[in-house]
């Protein structure tokens, strides 16, 4: 890609290189990759909900306190997982 080549450019000469990228990128594609860049981890974490409850490895090594809130934590983020909360 050009980005070196972006970058030196908008730091000379900012607006001629602002017309410069405008002109070879198009919006499509800026607004595909953004609703890419929010879709992706959202429908990855979706579907990794979908699997069984599991919690943290090893607590008995952690001191109790410690281990009493990783273990509310993630009972915590196990039920509020979904987009669409049970109610």
């Amino acid at each position: 890609m050009f980005l070196w080549t972006d970058l030196v450019e908008l730091v000379r000469h900012p607006f001629s290189a602002l017309s410069l990228i405008d002109a070879r990128r198009r919006l499509a594609d800026g607004l595909t990759a953004l609703a890419l860049s929010l879709a992706l981890p959202a429908v990855l974490s979706e579907l990794a909900a979908l699997g069984p409850f599991r919690p943290p490895a090893d607590l008995g090594s952690l001191p109790s306190l410690t281990a009493q809130r990783a273990a509310i934590y993630a009972r915590w983020d196990y039920q509020n997982r979904f987009v669409l909360p049970n109610i």
